[in-house]
């Protein structure tokens, strides 16, 4: 037999490279296969893009109502129909009608409505007189005279005349001039319904928030009055030698606290009652 001898440094250099050949073996193994995948994609990519376009399915809906669900659907109701016209009598509070009743009658938002409501209506009117026929009629009377010769009288002649006019609404202009009016005369009806509601409801609003600082600020006057008493019992403790001076000052300014806060409402319940009046 031969016997070879390797130097331990050359054996580790040829270890490596039968790794590095191991590696590189793997290396092209793997960049075929990918190669190999991808042409198979692209046959696959090429036979869909000779295949017509076709529309996916979308999920059908069995029904775009509630009707088909069992659930019965009614017609939303007329405001009409909801909203008491006078809904604010139910109170009982002659003063809150007076209030309302005012405002209605004298707020500027729901007079400059009212007008745009009329000028809607008028122009409404005027579109629709378009499209039916024009009659006019005239009648006039003359009255003459004549003094001297033979053929001396007088004469009276009447004449009756009139004239119809009627525009053929050929291309529809004046039909739709009219739908588009009366539309107008719609909605400015509406606006006017709202700002009517708004005005009675922002009166009345006002005018529960006015009463309610007039209950607070009777409370706080009843407040005041019982902390004072509190105070006053305090000071005559204090001046008997039974109490502390730190009672009556906490006292004192309990009472302050009182006023202040009393001070506060009252200026809230002012400025609630100048809102009411510009309403």
């Amino acid at each position: 037999g031969i016997i070879a001898v390797v130097e331990p440094g050359i054996a580790d250099k040829l270890q490596r490279l039968n790794r590095r050949n191991i590696t590189m073996k793997h290396i092209v193994r793997a960049l075929g296969m990918s190669l190999v995948v991808s042409a198979m994609a692209a046959c696959t990519t090429l036979e869909q893009a000779r295949e017509p376009f076709r529309t996916p399915a979308a999920p059908e809906k069995k029904a775009w109502s509630n009707l088909a669900e069992g659930v019965d659907t009614q017609p939303l109701p007329d405001a009409s129909e909801v909203i008491k016209p006078e809904w604010w009598q139910d109170f009982g509070d002659s003063t809150l009608a007076s209030l309302i009743d005012e405002a209605i009658n004298r707020n500027p938002d729901l007079l400059i409505a009212a007008a745009r409501v009329k000028e809607a209506e008028a122009r409404w009117r005027a579109d629709r007189s378009r499209v039916l026929p024009t009659v006019a009629l005239g009648m006039d009377a003359e009255y003459e005279r004549r003094f001297g010769g033979s053929t001396a009288g007088s004469d009276k002649l009447y004449g009756l005349g009139g004239m119809l006019n009627w525009e053929v609404d050929i291309w529809g202009k004046l039909g739709k001039t009219a739908k588009a009016s009366a539309a107008g005369q719609k909605s400015n009806e509406a606006s006017w319904r709202a700002v009517w509601l708004k005005v009675a409801s922002t009166v009345a609003r006002t005018y529960f928030r006015l009463r309610r600082y007039d209950d607070e600020i009777n409370l706080h006057r009843s407040s005041i009055s019982f902390a004072s008493d509190s105070l006053r019992m305090y000071q005559e403790r204090f001046a008997a030698g039974f109490g502390t001076r730190l009672e009556v000052q906490s006292q004192e300014a309990e009472v302050s606290r009182l006023q202040r806060e009393l001070m506060e409402l009252q200026f809230q319940r002012r400025t609630m009652e100048n809102r009411l009046a510009t309403l």
